[in-house]
């Protein structure tokens, strides 16, 4: 599941040996929507705890902006975690009574400090984190966090000044602090985060995972459908390559999807079609923004929508879409421009001529092409 990021795991399993003999480690893992940062963090927590033994939580923070829903967030995870683990009576002391169980059958829990304890926490984070492993560590080589979608922290400002002033005592500490953040954003959270205090990148490592290779995608197609038993034609391997675009999420999908095209064994080039087709609205409506799905599935901009997709450009200009339009869909493509704007969908950088436009993902483009051979 894993082809093409052979490197980078090996990178950050050094970090992780690191984090068994005390030292802390950070790490930034960035990348454009769909190219697999949370399904690749998901691998290294795995990898942490059945070959670190590290005590690993995944900690997914869409719509959380203050540093107190971070801290929240975390320790909820840690007592979750340390449950599962049976764990739970060596740390319970430092929960109190401040643990509540929601759900059916109390199989969750959450972190349900006052705002006093919650504030403190967010001053006293490491001194926190280090008394929660010192109750663990004889089970326990170390903690890995992982601070899933982190783009909402980043952009209130606060979360670098504290981040960095909480590193800094870590590091004056002669204690060891067996600790890994591994923090997941966007790329361009990345650049904002350096922006605060200069010094924070000094503290992290950065790793930057991109597109696949077309050989690569292939690789994962022919290993997955040997395994099954099937055959690959090469039309349908080209077809399954190109709509992929380089982006991991979209490589099951397109090959779930394919496959339950036949029984015969071998993938067609018209089963490739149809599974295709299939993918797309499985994809819109797992992966893209509610609101995106619905402007792409309204009548009133279908047809516009199909020969933006068929143009298959990350960057267009208005000039260059319009020429293809009729008179009707000219009317309303600057209302879906404007709509697309509003979104998020589409962005005008200042550095591109007027009136042009660049898709703030790939995703987005790709499925777009899917839709226009729908």
């Amino acid at each position: 599941m894993f082809v093409g990021r052979e490197s980078q795991i090996t990178e950050v399993d050094r970090y992780l040996r690191q984090v068994q003999y005390g030292k802390p480690q950070s790490l930034f893992l960035i990348g454009d929507c769909g190219v697999g940062k949370t399904s690749l963090a998901g691998f290294i927590s795995r990898l942490a705890e059945s070959n670190r033994h590290l005590l690993s939580v995944h900690t997914f923070l869409s719509g959380v902006h203050s540093l107190e829903g971070i801290i929240q967030q975390v320790f909820t995870e840690l007592a979750k975690k340390a449950r599962s683990e049976n764990l739970y009576d060596k740390v319970s002391s430092l929960f109190g009574d401040r643990i509540e169980e929601v759900g059916l059958f109390g199989v969750n829990v959450k972190f349900k400090p006052n705002q006093d304890q919650l504030s403190a926490l967010v001053s006293d984070f490491p001194e926190a984190i280090a008394a929660f492993h010192e109750k663990i560590k004889h089970h326990k080589s170390g903690i890995l966090i992982i601070l899933d979608d982190i783009n909402g922290a980043i952009s209130s400002g606060e979360f670098a000044n504290w981040f960095k002033s909480m590193w800094d005592r870590v590091n004056v500490s002669s204690a060891g602090f067996p600790v890994f953040f591994l923090l997941i954003g966007l790329p361009e959270k990345r650049d904002l985060l350096f922006k605060q205090p200069p010094s924070l990148m000094r503290i992290f490592q950065i790793l930057e995972i991109g597109r696949l290779t077309d050989e690569e995608i292939i690789q994962f197609y022919q290993n997955r459908f040997e395994e099954a038993g099937m055959e690959l034609e090469e039309a349908a391997m080209r077809l399954m390559v190109g709509f992929c675009s380089g982006l991991p999420i979209m490589m099951p999908e397109i090959g779930d999807a394919v496959f339950w095209q036949t029984n015969s064994g071998i993938i067609t080039e018209r089963d490739a079609q149809n599974g295709i087709l299939d993918a797309s609205e499985r994809i819109g409506k797992k992966y893209l923004d509610p609101k995106f799905y619905n402007v792409v599935r309204s009548e009133r901009y279908r047809s516009i929508i199909g020969k933006i997709g068929q143009h298959l450009a990350f960057d267009f200009t208005k000039r260059e879409i319009e020429s293809g339009l009729t008179e009707e869909e000219k009317r309303v493509f600057g209302n879906l421009l404007r709509k697309l704007r509003e979104l998020g969908i589409l962005t005008q950088p200042p550095e591109l001529p007027r009136g042009s436009y660049r898709f703030t993902n790939r995703l987005y483009l790709t499925y777009l092409y899917m839709k226009s051979h729908n």
